[in-house]
């Protein structure tokens, strides 16, 4: 079970720091006239618990589910040097959109302006390569 303060609803940033990091900050640096001053959320998408769960499902055969919980017993779980911290990147997600209210038509901008569609691998290929 997957137990977060969030909606099954939420759309959470789909981050693949490991491969996509260097490609974000590459682009970034090849167009400095274009991207002084502006933001470029990191992200290769979004994703809801909802969609995590059956996407495990559909990837790895492992039926689990997703339960909202509230903060304080999220942060429960967790050690206490890694709670709020944790916590608050969650709770960013839930009331800000994590990037902020218009992340997902920034992140839509940033991807055709920079022709990114290398970077949007599907979350099937992002969970097999855990493996890998």
């Amino acid at each position: 079970m997957i137990s977060w303060p969030l909606a099954p609803t939420t759309k959470v940033p789909l981050i693949d720091a490991a491969s996509d990091t260097g490609k974000w900050v590459t682009a970034i640096l090849s167009k400095p006239s274009e991207t002084y001053w502006k933001r470029f959320p990191g992200a290769i998408g979004w994703i809801t618990p909802e969609e995590i769960v059956a996407t495990i499902f559909e990837v790895a055969g492992i039926k689990i589910s997703f339960k909202q919980i509230s903060d304080d017993a999220f942060k429960s779980f967790l050690p206490p040097t890694q709670a709020n911290m944790r916590s608050a990147a969650l709770i960013v997600c839930r009331e800000w959109n994590y990037y902020g209210p218009n992340a997902q038509a920034e992140l839509a901008e940033s991807l055709k302006v920079f022709r990114m569609e290398f970077l949007t691998r599907s979350t099937k290929l992002i969970l097999k390569s855990v493996d890998s």
